[in-house]
């Protein structure tokens, strides 16, 4: 594919605070007081496409393939994360990066996120072909 401007090696940190919004909103007790691992995967998506997305032609676009994501300790609302991500390999259309979630303590999670390169209008084609198949 041309104009791919992703590199191994390539880096993004993005920081924030823990919101409410961030915890487990659909249970009670302390869980709503936590960083939850669907708020992590979020962030990482909006990280990893904000990095790589820029790096593309305007035709192309990146989507999420694969995540394996270890939530390895609970971070409260009110504290602040990095979030980092590192391109670790780009092969045919696919990145892969490593993700690292850290707070002022250490590091709270971890994992591999696989990103596909796709053409933006092969995509919607094939999901409206797909839409239009389905009875």
């Amino acid at each position: 594919m041309a104009d791919i401007k992703i590199k191994p090696g390539m880096t993004t940190t993005v920081r924030k605070e823990v919101s409410a919004m961030d915890a487990y909103s659909t249970i009670t007790g302390p869980l709503e007081f936590l960083l939850s691992t669907p708020a992590i995967m979020t962030m990482v998506i909006e990280a990893s496409t904000k990095m790589l997305d820029s790096e593309l032609s305007d035709d192309l676009i990146t989507v999420g393939k694969h995540i394996d994501l270890f939530h390895l300790k609970p971070t409260l609302v009110g504290e602040g994360i990095s979030i980092t991500l590192t391109v670790k390999s780009l092969e045919k259309d696919v990145v892969l990066m490593e993700v690292v979630v850290n707070d002022r303590v250490g590091t709270v999670a971890r994992g591999i996120y696989e990103r596909a390169i796709v053409s933006r209008n092969k995509l919607m084609d094939t999901a409206y072909a797909r839409s239009e198949a389905q009875v």
